[in-house]
């Protein structure tokens, strides 16, 4: 393509031949990828119906380049070929939740969920005998599944030269810093105006488009690391001797150059994130930071570039709760507070769900409906649809097997990019 090296080391060897995906594709990923935030983090059925339906088109079109445009599947889509089975046969494995099953071996493999049903049936409900309480909220979200996994495979296929992922990372950056942008500009208002639909998290909170602060800091924390990884490849300028002189005019050298702007982008997203106040977002993105620093010093020996992208940051942070304070956040880490030990407690019922149901769960969307009955007579003022927190809802709604389903998968992955990153040239 045009303006793209075809020697690039992201391409497979021997492949100068073969045509890759087109630009066009490219970029309705691009435009995919920038959306999906936007409409409440697309955290709504109209929303994520539109997601889904991008991405299956893209996978349509991908699908009918490589059966007869004679497009090539790219090197990487080969080396994680395992991990993204393991991915199918866990979508395979929710459908077969969904599957009716005779009332005989639903009593077998299933007894606590036979139970509700024959339960339900006493009271004049039709229920279909199936291991998913909630067939329909159960095929809802493996569909939403299924998108997931097909942009995985989208932009592993497509994104296949260093061009198009330095674009890649440029675009999900860029849309972290626009999120970043409008949630300071609603928050420094006092929530006066709010995209899509009034903000109703009060003024405290930074939220961007998301409905949920925490979904807002998971979103800016990883397009904030995204916005470093940019950082860590700008022109170096010329070697220096060691020593801290030399990394103190490294250093300057960092803040005066063009990459500067970068640096701006990465103080206002770092404020928007204290902001949110997601706890877990701010621990994840610290940690996830950490790691890459300690990877980057066993790989090199010596004190990296990461590392002094790592320490500006914290100055950059600094920076950030002196503009503009850091609201609550104190009290949020030093006090869990009722809310606090309310969730802690939820996760505890939460814990003998998995116990009474621990193969195969309940179904995906399960459980909400089958929370009340663990909950008891205690009164309580919020609606718990969800755990708050994945892995224990994903062990009640697809029991351990499909824990087990996802997490190998997903540590597979984890491992190949330790490697990688401890094995890289650049």
């Amino acid at each position: 393509m045009s303006g793209e090296h075809r020697s690039d080391v992201m391409a497979h060897p021997g492949d100068s031949g073969s045509r890759r995906a087109p630009r066009s594709l490219f970029l309705a990923l691009l435009a995919v990828l920038a959306w999906l935030p936007l409409p409440l983090g697309s955290n709504r059925p109209w929303s994520w119906s539109l997601f889904e339906a991008a991405v299956f088109l893209l996978l349509a079109i991908w699908s009918f380049g490589l059966a007869v445009g004679g497009w090539q599947a790219s090197r990487a889509l080969r080396t994680i070929r395992w991990p993204l089975g393991l991915l199918a046969v866990w979508l395979v494995y929710q459908w077969l939740l969904t599957v009716p099953l005779p009332q005989e071996l639903l009593q077998l493999i299933a007894a606590q969920t036979y139970a509700v049903i024959v339960s339900a049936e006493g009271a004049g409900v039709s229920v279909v005998p199936a291991i998913a309480i909630d067939i329909a909220a159960a095929e809802g979200l493996l569909l939403r599944n299924a998108a997931y996994l097909g942009l995985l495979l989208l932009v592993v296929s497509v994104v296949d030269s260093r061009r198009r992922l330095l674009l890649l990372v440029a675009t999900l950056a860029g849309v972290g810093l626009a999120e970043s942008l409008y949630g300071l500009a609603v928050y420094l208002s006092g929530n006066s105006f709010g995209f899509w639909q009034p903000n109703t998290t009060g003024h405290h909170v930074v939220t961007g488009t998301f409905v949920n602060r925490n979904h807002f800091g998971a979103h800016l924390g990883m397009t904030l690391a995204l916005g470093l990884g940019l950082l860590t490849i700008l022109p170096q300028g010329t070697a220096e001797h060691p020593g801290w002189r030399a990394g103190f005019r490294q250093t300057l050298h960092l803040l005066l150059a063009p990459g500067a702007l970068l640096y701006a982008g990465a103080l206002v997203m770092a404020a928007a994130l204290i902001l949110s106040h997601s706890r877990g977002a701010i621990l994840a993105f610290v940690l996830g930071l950490g790691t890459a620093v300690v990877l980057s010093v066993l790989r090199a020996r010596r004190v990296t570039r990461e590392l002094r992208v790592g320490a500006l940051l914290l100055v950059l942070a600094s920076g950030a709760l002196i503009w503009l304070g850091s609201g609550n956040l104190e009290g949020r880490f030093s006090d869990v507070g009722p809310q606090g030990s309310e969730r802690l407690r939820v996760w505890g019922e939460t814990l003998a769900m998995v116990r009474d149901r621990p193969l195969f769960g309940v179904g995906g969307g399960g459980y909400q409906w089958m929370y009340p009955s663990y909950k008891g007579q205690r009164l309580i003022d919020l609606y718990y649809d969800h755990a708050h927190n994945d892995y224990l809802e994903f062990a009640v709604d697809f029991g351990l097997i499909g824990l087990a389903l996802i997490l190998v998968p997903v540590a597979w992955l984890v491992s190949g990019m330790v490697s990688a990153c401890l094995a890289r040239r650049h």
